[in-house]
């Protein structure tokens, strides 16, 4: 698949996730990236550790930091592949993952607090049109793709 059929394939996909619908408001986040200009790279937040339950993600969900260093080593060691838009992997000409690895400590990327435990990617952007949606904030963070089993539970 060529660039512009990614470029197609992720405006199709806003289109459908966010579609500019008045009536459902998307919770926000803030833009968890850091970018080296000059090596075309960028260094996303996959997943955060949270250092308690007071916190959740856009889904609702936490995770501390034995899940998220799970998830991070799982993927190092079965995928390490750039995947855009949880469309398709990419060839290396287009970008490829350079590092991905959990927060040894507490740290600040970009503007951001970022708590020690959190998987953390550098990413490198050998297109220009991609890097350019990079720079310009189309591409502004990074996702798992994955299915999750969820069970309530109750306090006692």
């Amino acid at each position: 698949m060529d660039k512009e059929k990614i470029l197609k394939s992720f405006s199709e996909f806003l289109d459908n996730m966010v579609g500019g619908s008045k009536e459902k408001e998307s919770p926000q986040l803030p833009v968890m990236k850091a970018l080296d200009q000059d090596k075309k790279q960028a260094t996303f937040v996959v997943l955060h550790a949270y250092s308690d339950d007071s916190e959740y993600d856009l889904h609702n969900e936490t995770y501390d930091a034995d899940e998220v260093e799970k998830a991070c080593h799982n993927y190092n060691r079965n995928c390490m592949k750039a995947n855009i838009g949880h469309l398709m992997m990419v060839e290396e000409d287009i970008a490829y993952v350079v590092e991905s690895y959990c927060s040894e400590i507490d740290m600040v990327l970009g503007d951001q607090f970022i708590a020690k435990g959190t998987w953390l990617q550098k990413w490198q952007f050998n297109d220009d049109s991609i890097w350019e949606g990079v720079k310009g904030g189309q591409w502004n963070g990074l996702s798992i793709q994955c299915m999750v089993d969820c069970e309530d539970l109750e306090n006692e």
